[in-house]
């Protein structure tokens, strides 16, 4: 009965989550189209099921119907018949009801919990192969699918420069006619379905940078490229010394660049990928001045809407950068995002982010408090598929991290439960504070 009950409470949970995405249905075409093309199996399904309700249920119920009340027989001897009783035939139209209730139900039901698994596949990332980079450089992380937003051109991990030689023919990938006759490209760090990162050399000014390139078949489309200008003119509008700075932006007929810091390194995400658990002293070391480039970017009226470990580039003297501001906003700017689309990565997006709702910098925390808690146990909050994740946001209570590690502070942990909650009035509203909490920890 427990069971029973459990079942019926998650499934009731199930459907009210997907009741979010049912706006999405009648305002958005792109995804309704998605909705009926991905429920096909189950458009077929219930045609099957009402062809067997037509012509097969029938006899079948009448006979399961006598089978319970025999007919009586009337008449005598060579004139015998036999008389349905009404209750047979009662039995019989009220399985042809239960049946048609049920197939209409369930089918309605399975439709509309396929409504998170639509929205889930709308920002799965683009399976597209990606090119190898060169031994020793940071993979470019998810691409940009057409239908989704996960990131500016690619994920910020792809400027870490840890190759310290060209490829070989990497001299044929200068373009120097595409930058203005002032970048000369020496190699490639990394390639994803929306551009190339590559390591550049600035002829003026004589140093190394890291030269973010758009597709050339996608300067076309107004929507990427002018995501691509407002994380340009966000970066040009931050200056600290735990964020990436951006040095230029050139724009040609057919290309777009953005000349950016190249830092030496690797990704937080691999570091934690690498290592497992940090210590807490090394995630506070990392978290402090982390959280406070955040809180300089929310005074400076940006959000960075995509903050997890991929974007936060260690040096080699394990100093921390965050990067990859493609889905940054002025909160003064317009929002460039499709209407409908979910915009994040799935496994740190905030609950409202899941719900495709406005955000503000409390979201900014609740993705800090779910990069925090993976560098102090090793795991995300939530695993699984895109859909479950998004579903375990906005519903289900992370398992606390003082069960994961048991020697964290109290402190920390009533920090991270705060930070992890799930109505944005609950967190803590400032990242300012954050930095201050985390400080009196360990400082």
């Amino acid at each position: 009965m427990k069971q029973l009950l459990d079942f019926r409470q998650g499934l009731w949970r199930r459907l009210l989550d997907a009741g979010r995405y049912l706006p999405n249905v009648f305002a958005d075409q792109a995804f309704r189209r998605s909705w009926l093309g991905q429920t096909r199996r189950l458009q077929w399904t219930f045609a099957g099921l009402c062809l067997f309700g037509v012509f097969a249920a029938p006899p079948v119920f009448d006979a399961l119907g006598d089978a319970v009340f025999p007919p009586k027989k009337t008449g005598l001897f060579f004139r015998m018949n036999h008389k349905r009783q009404s209750e047979a035939e009662a039995l019989a139209s009220l399985l042809t009801v239960l049946f048609w209730i049920g197939t209409i139900g369930s089918t309605t039901t399975l439709a509309w919990l396929e409504l998170p698994r639509v929205a889930a596949r709308r920002t799965e990332w683009d399976t597209a192969p990606e090119k190898e980079a060169p031994s020793g450089a940071a993979p470019l992380s998810e691409a940009l699918a057409p239908t989704i937003i996960t990131g500016g051109v690619d994920s910020a991990a792809t400027i870490s420069a840890t190759a310290s030689s060209s490829p070989s023919g990497a001299g044929s990938l200068s373009t120097p006619n595409a930058t203005k006759d002032r970048y000369v490209i020496e190699a490639e760090l990394g390639r994803g379905g929306m551009g190339v990162v590559y390591r550049a050399r600035d002829l003026v000014l004589d140093r190394l940078v890291a030269l973010k390139a758009l597709s050339p078949g996608l300067v076309s489309m107004e929507a990427t490229a002018s995501r691509f200008r407002q994380e340009a003119r966000v970066l040009a509008r931050l200056t600290h010394p735990h964020i990436v700075q951006i040095y230029d932006f050139i724009e040609t007929e057919d290309a777009l660049f953005i000349a950016m810091e190249l830092v030496h390194g690797h990704s937080l995400a691999d570091h934690v990928a690498k290592v497992g658990p940090m210590t807490l002293q090394g995630t506070i070391e990392l978290s402090v001045p982390l959280a406070e480039a955040m809180a300089y970017a929310h005074e400076q009226g940006v959000l960075h809407r995509d903050f997890k470990p991929h974007n936060v580039l260690l040096t080699t003297e394990m100093v921390p950068k965050i990067t990859d501001f493609g889905l940054a906003k002025a909160t003064e700017a317009p929002d460039l995002t499709q209407t409908g689309a979910i915009m994040g990565s799935p496994a740190y997006m905030s609950p409202e982010q899941a719900t495709c709702q406005a955000v503000g910098p409390t979201s900014d925390i609740y993705s800090f408090g779910v990069t925090l808690y993976q560098m102090l146990s090793g795991r995300t909050p939530f695993t699984g598929g895109v859909a479950n994740i998004l579903i375990q946001h906005v519903s289900q209570a992370p398992t606390p991290l003082s069960e994961l590690v048991p020697e964290l502070p109290l402190a920390l942990d009533e920090l991270m439960g705060n930070m992890l909650a799930k109505d944005p009035a609950q967190r803590i509203s400032t990242m300012k504070e954050v930095a201050q909490r985390l400080r009196a920890i360990c400082f």
